[in-house]
This record gives C-alpha cells, sequence and structure tokens, in this order.
C-alpha cells in the first residue's frame, strides 16, 4: 500500500512539474517570412519576424553575476534579476507575473494545510477511519473514487477550480499576447479584505507586493520539499525528519 501511494505521488508530482512547464512552452514556433521585390528584381529581402528583445545591456544580474541583467524584469516587485532560462524574453511580463503569484498563493495555503494535518488538526465531521490519516494518506484517499479519478474529492474539486480559471481567461489571454492592456493588474483579484493597500503610498503598495511574492516563492519550494520529504522520508509530522527505527 505504502509502495503504491509512493508511485501514484511521485507520478503526480512529475505530472505537476510538467504541467506547469509546459505552461510556458511557446503557443507556435517562431518563423521568417521572404517578401521579393517586382517581378524580375534581382535583390530578395529576408525578414526576420522574431519579436523584439531587450536591448542587450553591460549590466549584471544581482542574483546572478555572471548573467545580463533581464531587462524586462525591471519595475516588478520582487525584482531580482533572477531569470537564467530567459523567460522574460519570450513572454509578456504580467503572463508570468499572474502565473506567479497564483501558484504561490496555492502552495502557500497547501503548505500551512499539510503541516497542520500531520500536527494534528482535524475539521470534524470527518469520514469513517480518516480521523488517524496523514497528510500523505489522506492525500491518496482523496482520490479514490469507483467511478474513476475524476469523480473524486480531488478531481471534482480540480474541475471547480477549472470552471473558475475559465472566467479570467480572457483577461489571462491578453497578458499572455500582449498586444491589448489586461484590465486589472497582474495578480489582482481586488480581494483586500483587511484593506492592507488602503491609503498606502506607491512606495508602501511596491513593498507590501514583494513582500507577497516573496512569500509565494517560498511557498513553493516549502510545499515542494515538504511533499518530497513526506514520500522519500516517511516522516508525518513537522520538521519531516527521516524516522529512524
Amino acid at each position: 500500500m505504502e509502495k503504491v501511494i509512493e508511485m501514484n505521488l511521485s507520478s503526480l508530482l512529475f505530472a505537476t512539474i510538467l504541467g506547469v512547464s509546459s505552461s510556458f512552452t511557446p503557443l507556435a514556433p517562431m518563423t521568417s517570412r521572404i517578401t521579393s521585390s517586382a517581378i524580375g528584381a534581382a535583390d530578395t529581402v529576408l525578414e526576420d519576424s522574431v519579436p523584439d528583445l531587450p536591448s542587450m545591456s553591460n549590466e549584471r544580474s544581482p542574483a546572478i553575476p555572471f548573467l545580463p541583467y533581464p531587462q524586462k524584469c525591471k519595475g516588478y516587485a520582487g525584482d531580482i534579476g533572477f531569470d537564467p532560462w530567459g523567460f522574460s524574453n519570450n513572454y509578456e511580463m504580467d503572463y508570468l507575473r499572474e502565473a506567479e503569484l497564483k501558484h504561490g498563493r496555492v502552495c502557500m495555503m497547501a503548505w500551512v494545510g499539510w503541516v497542520a494535518v500531520d500536527n494534528g488538526l482535524r475539521v470534524y465531521p470527518v469520514p469513517e477511519g480518516w480521523a488517524n490519516l496523514s497528510s500523505l494518506e489522506a492525500w491518496s484517499k482523496l482520490q479514490e473514487s469507483p467511478m474513476g479519478w475524476l469523480y473524486s474529492p480531488l478531481g471534482l474539486f480540480t474541475l471547480f477550480i477549472g470552471i473558475i480559471e475559465m472566467f479570467q481567461l480572457g483577461e489571462v489571454n491578453k497578458m499572455l499576447r500582449g498586444d491589448e492592456k489586461a484590465e486589472r493588474v497582474p495578480g489582482d483579484l481586488d480581494l483586500d479584505i483587511l484593506k492592507l493597500l488602503k491609503d498606502k503610498s506607491d512606495e508602501e503598495v511596491m513593498e507590501m507586493k514583494t513582500k507577497e511574492v516573496l512569500h509565494c516563492r517560498l511557498g513553493m519550494l516549502a510545499f515542494s520539499g515538504v511533499v518530497a520529504q513526506s514520500i522519500v522520508m516517511g516522516s508525518t509530522s513537522f520538521p519531516y525528519l527521516p524516522i529512524v527505527n
């Protein structure tokens, strides 16, 4: 049973990483077009349709000094010049920031939930036989259904999230294409319930946004780590140290 759980979760983690990576895959290959002058003309002009890239600069990245500074990242909260794969050269920064904030917010909540359950938090009533499950065991249970994965609790929840995301598709596509300004700032879902940004100066707003994106990045790393430690080390409580028999 434990081996099945580990195999299922390992496959799920691989698929998740692959899915996230594929979201940054170019939608179509970059091509070139040939335009000729009038018939009989001797010259043929080649026009590359490759998108304009930021001008090269001698400025070095503070995060990776041996690489040039990714110019498109400037002005965005949390910018430390870290873009070793050059995503910002091939995609619109608003689209990348939208993806980063969404993934980060989910992972922050996921880490808290995973650790809280493994340390005894239960929201009653719970299904019969679930009271003593670890987060890892519960994750496996949430994928079980006689009618297949899609009808499991996790499958239905994924479908629900997908429906919500459909309503954001128009704005996200604008961010991806970059040919039309989106009606909202990336990641801004108008959910400042605590009014943390109310009556704040531009500098204070930027400071709060920087704090959020830094926590998002930490959350993504932390959740990946806690799941990996749970699977590999078999630990069921924070700080997920190896179990010594």
